[in-house]
């Protein structure tokens, strides 16, 4: 048989010969120059033996493999890839003993790749027959090989590597001649494998990498439902599909009622528990061609297309208010929430993606303006109350810092002296168009944007300024009381200047009163809810839990929390008279106030048979209309000088 020119499938395994990476030519040669390496193998006289009865049989079949076109070409090559395992394995082992093989996650690991090393070189052979040479060498060489561009370097590495091989084969004897011989027959496996491995490894890694980023491009990560971004892109093809069809489909958008209640009151873990259970109730009412997608946060976007009959939304819109509506039974607790749903329709209430959105996302806030746990469907008088919400978001960027803001001040009385024992600063915006804003309207929108710590520093060092003022002047203002939001606290940049101003506040800090809602203080950890109101405490200032009676307060954690006021909602107190429930939680509250030695502040007081009866159940701080509305700094500094 007359030898032929070099094939292709010689080129490809010269080529794949000299991939051998650093560390395998590393092992190699310092293998190599350990002076008692002979004796030691020669010792292992049984494993020798297997290989030299091997290495010949071998060495024919890579011979023929290299020189010779055979159509037994993929049978020889796969029968000698069955030896090379024999031969590693034993080389392994006889390394492994003398300790020069240390990982044995390595040993596992190359041992265990022979069944996928077989079917590399089998897909391989097949592609060097079909003459697609270039494929089948970048599938060796793999994409870890191309980017980080050393193939220069092993070229140049296995070069050395051989000349040194055939020079210390010159000098040792026939024996050393022989097992030099077999070692680079294994070295020619090992490349293989740990080529196949860095390949395969890489690879392996790359597509989970590929297969988990498109999972976080288009779904959400805490319920698996879709993203925004595959919403906009649905909602843009429900268009063109429905423009195309001549069909309508509706979009809901949904926002939870009370999920901030329970964030703060049993934490975000719970939280977070809760809204994949609403992910999940929600895709069981909806039908198999809707699409049910989380924006973030509590909102969630149902779309549904294909509406022939506009009835069908109602029955779907129905079933999800409902599911929502039921308990929720998490980590032991039982847990309730609600749903506003807006609703808009294509092509009635927009034709453009935009519109559609605008459209549904007015219809939620004004289902929220009329007592929440309700849809509504997009009506026209709808956009500007949303256009007018847009504007205010827009316009409080700069309200702060263009003095827009403004404090008033409501007295608190003491009802065992009827003097002044302090006042609530609220804060106020003077809109230059709109005149002024109602907190109740703004500190919203405030929460939303993440303005509210601006808003919050800015009430903070007015307030401290106002006081020293007072005080500078000799007008007696006991001490007043600013709201602090959970947000303020959340974030260790924000806190941190807030406790830098009150560190710089010059007057008393018993002078200045923090007022933290229930929900705010009950989102807390126990332990975290204690160390700041233990430092507002430690720091000499007043601690009061607002709106009391409205949250999930724990009496257990209420007990330990350094607070010194609970101020009672003013829900409670505008019935006392007439309701009996109303009556008994007021009485209730006080008692309780009363075991753990706090004071109590009840608000929204405008009547005098209020009064009498706070005053008769121990009542001993009050505010509301009944004494004076907020008032401008000129007017409480005028009903101060009217009580003296």
């Amino acid at each position: 048989m007359r030898i032929k020119q070099l094939s292709l499938p010689a080129v490809f395994y010269i080529l794949s010969m000299v991939l051998i990476t650093a560390s395998v030519l590393l092992f190699i040669n310092d293998f190599r120059e350990r002076s008692n390496l002979i004796v030691d193998l020669t010792n292992q006289k049984n494993s020798l033996n297997n290989l030299k009865a091997r290495q010949s049989d071998i060495q024919a079949k890579m011979f023929k493999l290299i020189y010779f076109k055979d159509e037994s070409l993929t049978s020889e090559i796969l029968s000698a890839t069955e030896d090379y395992e024999f031969i590693l394995n034993d080389f392994i082992n006889i390394a492994y003993k003398h300790h020069r093989i240390t990982d044995i996650s390595l040993y596992t690991e190359v041992t265990a790749s022979f069944a996928q090393l077989r079917e590399l070189i089998y897909q391989i052979v097949r592609r060097i027959k079909e003459k697609k040479i270039a494929t089948a060498i970048n599938q060796f060489q793999g994409e870890y090989v191309q980017r980080e561009n050393i193939l220069t370097l092993f070229i140049t590495e296995a070069q050395y590597g051989k000349e040194q091989q055939i020079k210390e084969s010159n000098k040792k004897n026939n024996e050393h001649e022989k097992l030099f011989t077999i070692i680079f027959t294994i070295e020619i496996l090992l490349t293989l494998v740990i080529t196949y491995l860095i390949n395969h490894r890489v690879n392996t890694k790359l597509s989970q990498s590929k297969r988990r980023l498109n999972i976080l491009a288009s779904h959400d990560s805490l319920t698996g439902l879709y993203n925004r971004r595959l919403f906009l892109e649905h909602l843009n093809h429900a268009l063109e599909l429905a423009k195309r069809n001549n069909e309508q489909f509706a979009m809901f958008f949904l926002d939870l009622d009370g999920f901030k209640l329970i964030n703060d009151t049993v934490g975000h873990y719970i939280g977070d528990k809760v809204l994949v259970e609403v992910a999940e109730r929600i895709r069981e009412c909806v039908r198999a061609s809707d699409t049910v997608y989380r924006l973030g946060g509590d909102e969630f976007t149902i779309i549904l297309e294909h509406l022939n009959d506009l009835e069908c939304y109602k029955i779907v819109v129905k079933k999800v208010l409902q599911s929502i509506r039921k308990p929720y039974y998490i980590e032991g607790k039982n847990l309730f929430l609600s749903a506003s749903i807006g609703v808009s329709i294509y092509p009635e209430h927009g034709l453009t993606i935009d519109s559609l959105v605008n459209s549904a996302d007015a219809a939620m806030y004004r289902v929220k303006a009329e007592g929440k746990n309700n849809y509504l469907c997009f009506s026209i008088e709808m956009l500007s109350e949303s256009n007018h919400r847009t504007q205010l978001k827009n316009d409080m960027q700069n309200a702060v810092s263009n003095d827009e803001l403004f404090l008033l001040y409501q007295p608190k009385i003491d009802l065992a002296t009827g003097k002044l024992a302090g006042c609530e600063a609220l804060v106020r915006w003077q809109h230059p168009t709109m005149g002024i804003i109602s907190p109740l309207e703004f500190i919203p929108l405030a929460e939303e944007t993440g303005l509210i710590m601006e808003i919050g520093l800015w009430v903070l060092e007015s307030a401290s300024a106002q006081i020293e003022n007072w005080r500078r002047r000799n007008i007696s203002i006991p001490q007043v009381a600013i709201n602090l939001s959970g947000s303020q606290l959340e974030r260790p940049e924000t806190l941190h200047k807030f406790l830098t101003i009150l560190a710089e506040n010059p007057f008393p800090s018993s002078m200045l009163e923090f007022e933290l809602t229930e929900s705010v203080i009950m989102g807390y950890q126990a332990s975290d809810a204690h160390h700041i109101l233990s430092l507002l405490q430690t720091n000499g200032h007043m601690v009061s839990i607002d709106d009391f009676g409205t949250g999930y307060s724990s009496l257990s954690h209420l007990k330990h929390l350094p607070v010194n006021t609970l101020k009672i909602d003013r829900s409670f107190i505008a019935d006392v008279l007439q309701n009996e429930e109303d009556k008994s939680i007021v009485k209730s509250i006080l008692a309780l106030a009363k075991n753990l030695g706090l004071k109590t502040v009840a608000e929204g007081v405008e009547t005098k048979e209020q009064l009498d009866f706070l005053k008769e159940h121990g009542c001993e701080l009050v505010q509301g209309y009944y004494f004076a509305k907020p008032l401008s700094i000129e007017d409480i500094e005028a009903f101060v000088e009217k009580q003296h």
